[in-house]
């Protein structure tokens, strides 16, 4: 059944859908941010941390990125006949390179509803997301946790690595601070409903 866009695009605000749950480490987290001071026997990749508690979080937009990004690849791969430049449709720049990730006008794609689409002048034609990601912190229980163990690193770790050149060989030692393995992290999502079609169990 062919369902009208002016209906997903009426601007209507009929309710918010709360997810809340924990998200548990299965490995240490790393999730970067950058060196305002270059210290000598300093942290190379330091993790991002509350400017005012200096406790580690997860910012909202990382943790939607990767959503993002994962729910993409899922719905590329369930259409095997389309090609990879007619699916990742959009080009931004990041990083000093190209990237590229899927927008388009179907109504029904549930990337661009969730996580929102600009196709265009006109109301028709963009639609805002619906999916508010919000910065995950530490619960208690891990943070009193990590403040009983000795790092070095106040509630994280330190990870030494090497990364080869396949070439000469040559090693390139770098320290990467993460949040240890087991921690748990609180996190919630904000759905806005539009439709008078959806419903929610509890």
């Amino acid at each position: 059944m062919e369902r009208d866009i002016k209906v997903f695009n009426s601007g209507k605000f009929l309710g918010k859908c709360f997810i809340n749950g924990h998200i548990h480490l299965e490995t240490g987290l790393h999730i970067g941010s950058g060196k305002e001071v270059m210290e000598i026997g300093g942290l190379d990749y330091p993790v991002v941390r509350d400017p005012l508690t200096r406790v580690p979080y997860i910012p909202g937009s990382s943790l939607k990125g990767k959503m993002r990004a994962l729910l993409e690849r899922l719905e590329f791969a369930k259409k095997p006949e389309s090609a990879w430049e007619a699916f990742f449709t959009r080009e931004v720049s990041g990083g000093g390179r190209k990237l590229y990730h899927h927008e388009c006008a179907d109504i029904n794609c549930i990337v661009c509803r969730l996580f929102g689409t600009i196709q265009g002048a006109g109301m028709h034609n963009n639609r805002p997301a619906r999916l508010t990601v919000c910065d995950s912190f530490l619960d208690r229980k891990s943070l009193e946790k990590l403040e009983q163990v000795d790092t070095g690193l106040y509630l994280t770790e330190l990870k030494f690595e090497n990364t080869l050149d396949r070439l000469t060989a040559a090693a390139s030692p770098r320290q990467v601070e993460r949040v240890p393995k087991g921690s748990e992290f609180k996190f919630q999502l904000v759905y806005d409903q539009d439709e008078e079609s959806e419903r929610y169990e509890k």
